[in-house]
This record gives structure tokens, C-alpha cells and sequence, in this order.
């Protein structure tokens, strides 16, 4: 499974969203490989602290980057992280060059297809593409490479608007390869404070969207990622915060959607 982290609208947890997902189904025995499709490598940051991949070195070019350009192959670009069972493609700021170099460049076949030809071939459990808040070709690569969108949003009305926005893009790009196929989606409410007027924009969305919405919701808790980027942990390994029974809870429905038998983390 391929799963897509994307909205349009920037601050919503996208990173969050795909390093405690992919951490959370490498602690129930998966295989994971993180994607970091943002040019501000965040999570290639977090997930790999020691190695800076803006600096001039041999191992510049092991990056989403290198591997989009042709400059390397796949298995020289995967790099193992701390977390069990979950590995990482990194990237950095060169990857705004090369989303250019591909807008112009279709010799080697159509660029809008690069990503999904590179990891249809990789051996994982489940790849997650952490995006970066665009439309550009890069988007575009990572919606063609998906079976499935994640949209984590937050419950106001701009994350309102970037749901809709989000998913006007996916079905546009969609058609343009297959006006038949159907767009497999589901809604993440991030960052939720749980008041009023959050609860009215979460009922208006689940209206809307109705079964394309998780059941759990994640709590806004900034202290716990501070601490945990801090120590190199994952949010899920907090006993305590509130937060990390969230993620912990979202890994376990994302699990039970794909299979009934499958082991929690709990």
C-alpha cells in the first residue's frame, strides 16, 4: 500500500501525521518506507539527525533528488532510521531544482510518472509519501504513485478549503490518466483543540465526506513532539500524553481498514 500525506494548505501535520503512521505500523512488524517529498526535509531531519543532505558531500546526490534525476538507483537512496522497521528517502531544499528540471523535461518519459515507476518496484509493506503544501509536479508524481490519499486538516475554514482544494487537484490529475478510475481518500481532523466551533466545522466535513473521515482525532499537544524530536523518540512512545494515545488509536484504525486480523499496537 501506498499511502499519500497531502493538503495544499501548509501547518496541518503532514509531517506528524507520516512519521507517527509509519512509526506506528513498523512497532506492529510492518516494513515502511518514508518518502520525504518536501523540499524542506523535515522529515528527513528528524528521521536522520546526523547527516546533513544540504552540504557538498559523496552522499548528496542519496536523496529523492538523485534518484528523480537517474543520478542513482533506489537502494542507494533508502536509508535505514532509528525506528524498527522503517526506512527513509530523504530529501532537501535541491528538490525544488529538480521539481523545475522535471517540469521541463519529458525525454525520458513522461516526468508525471517518475515516482510511481520507482516504487512500484520496492519491496515494503507500505510506503508513505510525506508532501510538501503545492500543486506542482511533484504532487502530481505522488498522487499517481498512490492507492491512497491522506488529507490531515485542520478544523478550521481555511483547512476546510484545503480538503476541497486537495482533492480537486487529486481528481484532476486522476482523469488525466484514467477518466474511470476512483480516488481512494480519507480525512485526518489534526491539531484539535475540541472546542465549538471545531466541533461544528467537523460535523460539516463529515457530512460531506462521510465515510472518508477517521473516526479518531488528533489532539493538539505541542510539548510532546518537542520532547520527543528532542530524544529522538516518536510521540507514540510517550506513555502519558494524550497526543500519542491518538496516534497510537489512528495507526489501529488505519490497520482494521486494510485488514480485520491485523495486530494492534496497543
Amino acid at each position: 500500500m501506498i499511502r499519500s500525506i497531502m493538503n495544499v494548505k501548509g501547518g496541518v501535520g503532514k509531517t506528524s501525521t507520516a512519521i507517527q503512521l509509519a512509526a506506528g505500523l513498523g512497532k506492529a512488524g510492518k516494513h515502511v518506507l518514508i518518502v520525504d517529498a518536501d523540499g524542506q526535509g523535515t522529515a528527513s531531519t528528524l528521521l536522520l539527525p546526523d547527516f546533513g543532505f544540504g552540504a557538498q558531500t559523496p552522499e548528496t546526490d542519496r536523496t529523492l533528488c538523485g534518484l528523480l534525476r537517474g543520478r542513482r538507483t533506489a537502494p542507494q537512496c533508502i536509508w535505514h532510521t532509528g525506528f524498527p522497521h522503517v526506512d527513509l528517502i530523504p530529501c532537501d531544499l535541491d528538490l525544488f531544482n529538480t521539481i523545475y528540471e522535471l517540469q521541463s523535461n519529458s525525454v525520458n518519459g513522461l516526468p508525471q510518472l517518475k515516482l510511481k515507476q520507482i516504487l512500484r518496484n520496492l519491496d515494503y509493506d507500505e510506503i508513505i509519501i510525506d508532501n510538501n503544501p503545492s500543486i506542482n509536479i511533484m504532487s502530481v508524481n505522488s498522487i499517481y504513485a498512490a492507492d491512497q490519499l491522506i488529507i490531515p486538516t485542520c478544523l478550521d475554514v481555511g483547512g476546510v478549503k484545503g480538503v476541497q482544494m486537495t482533492l480537486e487537484h487529486a481528481a484532476s490529475v486522476i482523469r488525466e490518466l484514467d477518466s474511470n478510475a476512483d480516488l481512494d481518500y480519507m480525512i485526518l481532523f489534526n491539531l484539535v483543540n475540541r472546542n465549538k466551533k471545531e466541533k461544528e466545522i467537523a460535523e460539516q466535513l463529515q457530512s460531506i465526506y462521510q465515510g472518508h473521515v477517521y473516526k479518531q482525532q488528533i489532539r493538539y499537544q505541542a510539548a510532546p513532539f518537542r520532547n520527543a524530536n528532542f530524544n529522538y523518540k516518536t510521540v507514540l512512545d510517550n506513555p502519558k500524553a494524550h497526543v500519542a494515545l491518538d496516534y497510537r488509536h489512528f495507526v489501529n484504525e488505519v490497520m482494521r481498514t486494510e485488514r480485520k486480523d491485523e495486530g494492534a499496537i496497543l
